[in-house]
């Protein structure tokens, strides 16, 4: 028998060995002859959204991490995590694993559709933040005397580190340039001993990791860069916290102060199309400002009949604004240019922390009762369609985001 029939013949014998292995266990292998019942494959998983939020009791360490979708079934659970970012392009978030002690843990990042979660890097690590293309991850290391901070690209790959341990505060935000070259970082230089919350923002050069000074010598806040244009923003407080609402360069050249007297900048936010930037005031100058890329043109946008605001969040598309009414426990979405003005919870009473669908078609957020029980709710743009999607009675709870399937 040649060697080529002997190779057809044997690989005959195995393919029906292996059949008769399959029909024995189709009849029930070692079950007395008796028919097995079949596995039964899980229920497609048709849902359109993961809503990602996040909620804690002071008394244990850590937070809980929930992904619902829009039909309240719990699709994703982390019993003891870290602080948790979202990124709707990878339809992930990325979040450290806590330990006792809130001395930090591993960096993972979770696919909120698959479940499949990724170790990003081992170690005691808190505070990860994606950049604005989620290429790259940014985390921190609590050292004796201060803090360092890490950077790796999104696999993982790549670690990088720069020490901080020289400034006697740090807030853990960071804030990265258009371009994906740099991130800033909110210091605390160390001749000022009590850090407030408006200090010095240093540059970290991607490239070297070199850090030197950007904005210092003030007070200064809300550091936020456009998306696709090179252009910046900050708020400066003087004294009598006077606060000025200054866009630049995002070099820091061709640095103007927005011209509107009433500008008490509390939170700064770029549209997702970096056509316009919000400055939104606080009591007792409150307002929705609206400003051109250029800083020119400030238009008030908030509606007279409305309470004091505490958030406002641009919708993806860049056609809307969400803001919270804090004064009535309200909710409104308006037009970009302030138009169209609509309440979408209803009678529900809302808090702040809510998060618009990457489809910019649904919204969801958070009710308080007068017992302190929290729900989350999901609702359309227009406010029609509002369902509860879920409950939760910890202390404290907020929506993360919403992430789409498409």
């Amino acid at each position: 028998m040649s060697v080529d029939i002997m190779k057809r013949y044997s690989s005959l014998l195995v393919l029906l060995s292996l059949f008769a292995g399959w029909m024995v266990f189709l009849t029930g292998c070692g079950g007395g002859g008796s028919s097995s019942t079949p596995v039964q494959p899980p229920e497609p998983d048709d849902s359109l959204y993961r809503i990602v939020y996040s909620t804690k009791n002071f008394s244990d360490y850590g937070y809980a991490i929930y992904a619902v979708d829009e039909n309240s079934v719990v699709r994703q659970h982390i019993v003891s995590a870290g602080s948790a970012d979202c990124c709707v392009s990878r339809k992930s978030v990325v979040y450290s694993v806590q330990t006792e002690n809130y001395a930090g843990g591993n960096i993972m990042e979770l696919n909120l559709f698959t479940g499949n979660q990724t170790l990003i890097a081992s170690g005691r690590y808190e505070y990860p933040q994606w950049n604005k293309d989620c290429t790259k991850i940014t985390f921190q290391q609590s050292i004796y005397g201060g803090f360092r901070i890490y950077v790796v690209n999104s696999d993982g790959t790549g670690m990088k580190t720069v020490d901080i341990t020289q400034f006697s505060g740090y807030s853990s935000q960071v804030e990265w340039n258009s371009a994906g070259t740099s991130f800033f970082l909110h210091l605390t230089p160390p001749d000022i001993p009590i850090p407030s919350s408006c200090d010095y923002y240093y540059k970290v050069s991607l490239a070297d990791m070199s850090l030197s000074p950007f904005l210092t010598g003030g007070n200064f806040c809300y550091l936020s860069f456009a998306n696709s244009v090179q252009r910046a923003a900050y708020a400066e407080i003087e004294e009598g916290n006077d606060r000025f609402v200054h866009i630049m360069d995002e070099d820091g050249g061709n640095n103007s102060i927005v011209p509107a007297e009433s500008i008490e900048a509390f939170t700064l936010q770029w549209s997702p199309d970096s056509r316009y930037l919000i400055a939104m005031g606080y009591y007792p100058y409150e307002g929705i400002y609206r400003v051109s890329a250029d800083g020119s043109s400030p238009v008030n946008l908030k509606p007279a009949e409305t309470g004091n605001a505490y958030e406002v969040i641009w919708s993806p598309d860049s056609t809307m604004v969400l803001f919270d009414d804090w004064t009535n426990k309200a909710l409104y979405v308006m037009d970009s240019d302030g138009a169209q003005l609509r309440k979408i919870n209803g009678s529900i009473r809302a808090v702040i922390n809510a998060a618009w669908s990457q489809d910019s078609q649904k919204i969801a957020f958070f009710n308080t009762s007068d017992d302190n029980n929290r729900s989350i709710y999901l609702v359309n743009n227009d406010g029609t369609g509002q369902k509860k999607i879920a409950d939760t009675t910890t202390e404290s709870a907020w929506v993360d985001c919403i992430v789409d399937r498409q």
